[in-house]
């Protein structure tokens, strides 16, 4: 299976700052599906010129922007970006085995709370919360099966988080995570474009801008159908967490 991760940030106006760290589960087989499901949108709303591009991609930042949320009007036609949009979160549950988990980062000061770090004790719990999570729906609905973790390789200084990735989930002792994380480019990687916009719905819906909250809301609402959720019904997939920093080092607790 193929756990794809990104990253989104809220902006900068907003208080508190908060971070965003989304992956998408899929299992191996299923991943072309998804690969030919992104082509046919794009073919649908660019043309094929655009869909056969693959230096261009689908990201949360073009298809949920201020400009085209503002065009969201009652009695008017969507925007087609926002479309796409919907077009992701519609894809059939029961065609393809595809989960959203997530972990949302508070931050305790007037900066972005660190999501990936080069240091494993800062990685901590979001991000181990995020990977035992994703631990325990492997091993329920895809037992045997081994999750190779595969980050947006634009998450900032690769060979340094790959190093404190692979040993701190060593150290988790996960039997079904390979230790191992890659690094995709993602233009040729389905999982991180979709991690990317669900990302930064996520984001946005966190932001809670008056001004767009009914369409972020729609969209949200569809999102969680996506989203894990244990089958004692006792771990979701989205959590949210607090940052304190304690004697100049960051620590995490839950948020309701």
């Amino acid at each position: 299976m193929w756990f794809f991760v990104d990253e989104s940030w809220s902006a900068d106006t907003c208080i508190p700052k908060f971070g965003v760290l989304l992956g998408v589960l899929v299992k191996d087989e299923e991943l072309l599906k998804l690969d030919k499901f992104l082509f046919s949108v794009r073919r649908k709303y660019y043309g094929s010129t655009n869909a056969k591009n693959r230096n261009l991609e689908l990201k949360g930042k073009d298809l949920l922007n201020k400009y085209i949320l503002k065009q969201c009007i009652p009695g008017k036609s969507t925007p087609k970006n926002l479309c796409i949009v919907k077009e992701m979160l519609s894809y059939p549950p029961s065609e393809i085995y595809l989960k959203i988990f997530a972990s949302t980062v508070f931050s305790a000061t007037n900066r972005h709370p660190p999501l990936l770090s080069p240091n494993p004790k800062l990685l901590s719990e979001p991000f181990k919360h995020l990977i035992e999570n994703v631990s325990e729906a492997a091993s329920k609905d895809a037992a045997g099966r081994k999750v190779t973790l595969v980050f947006d390789q634009r998450i900032g200084p690769q060979t340094e988080i790959a190093i404190a990735i692979n040993n701190y989930v060593a150290g988790m002792k996960l039997p079904n995570i390979e230790i191992f994380p890659y690094f995709a480019v993602s233009q040729v990687s389905p999982g991180v474009q979709f991690a990317d916009v669900m990302a930064y719905l996520l984001a946005k819906r966190t932001e809670n801008d008056r001004l767009y909250k009914p369409i972020i809301m729609e969209l949200y609402n569809f999102m969680k159908e996506l989203c894990w959720e244990s089958q004692d019904g006792k771990r979701f997939g989205l959590c949210k967490f607090n940052e304190k920093i304690i004697e100049g080092v960051p620590r995490y607790t839950r948020r309701k």
